[in-house]
């Protein structure tokens, strides 16, 4: 597996000096964009030859909070994928400790066309890969009433190469709309990306009411554009800040 050492910020964390989720989903990329670079090819090599990864589900559990300036070690790697699902599991370590880990379901497509990529149709030989870690939670239903509660149109500054936004500005835009961030921390969520949000997008933000599972309090949202259909469906668990 690959594997790559970072830091916690001070510019990572929210009011009460946590990682936020959308700093802790940026570490397991990042650390994946890292080991693309260094073991080829890289994203932009790909998407100069009309291919891109986009991430279609991603699960991430914490044990612990992060805290700022922790110094955390992250590991990732991609693992055998079926049909046209690329798969690929993170996990961060402080101290030796796991404190969290994730498991990322991608699908590659044709920059040109949108056509899909089936798992076998593009090899990545030189990618160090592992065995599959399963993530609980990577799929997840929705409640049927959910209220909006915000907008949010896509800046900038949020978007990446493809000028959409960017997957890890999720976490953070949902976070805005979550009534207990003053007593609570995001500890897991899981994302299903439905479609993209491309610079200027107009999205509703709705959420559903406190929910009570046998995992601990839960928040579900889900984001529809402004030029119609959804965009993201998440849900979200939340722990008492320590």
């Amino acid at each position: 597996m690959y594997t790559e050492q970072f830091e916690v910020y001070s510019h990572d964390v929210d009011a009460h000096g946590i990682a936020r989720p959308s700093s802790v989903l940026r570490y397991m990329q990042e650390a994946a964009n890292h080991q693309m670079r260094d073991e080829k090819p890289s994203y932009e090599e790909l998407f100069s030859q009309g291919k891109a990864f986009l991430l279609s589900r991603i699960a991430v559990k914490t044990f612990a909070p992060l805290m700022q300036y922790d110094k955390i070690r992250v590991e990732n790697w991609p693992v055998d994928g079926k049909g046209a699902a690329f798969y690929r599991c993170y996990r961060i370590e402080r101290g030796g400790q796991c404190v969290a880990q994730g498991l990322g379901v991608w699908a590659l497509v044709d920059t040109c066309t949108r056509r899909l990529y089936r798992v076998g149709e593009v090899s990545f030989p030189n990618y160090t890969s592992g065995e599959m870690i399963p993530v609980e939670g990577l799929r997840f239903r929705l409640p049927e009433e959910m209220e909006a509660v915000g907008t949010h149109e896509v800046a900038y500054h949020e978007t990446d190469l493809n000028r959409h936004l960017n997957n890890t500005h999720y976490p953070d835009l949902l976070l805005d709309c979550l009534p207990e961030r003053d007593t609570h921390y995001v500890a897991d969520f899981s994302i299903h990306f439905l479609a993209e949000a491309p610079l200027g997008e107009r999205l509703t933000v709705y959420r559903s009411a406190a929910l009570e599972t046998p995992e601990g309090l839960c928040r579900a949202f889900r984001t529809e554009r402004a030029s119609g259909g959804e965009n993201i469906e998440a849900m979200l668990r939340l722990a008492p800040v320590p």
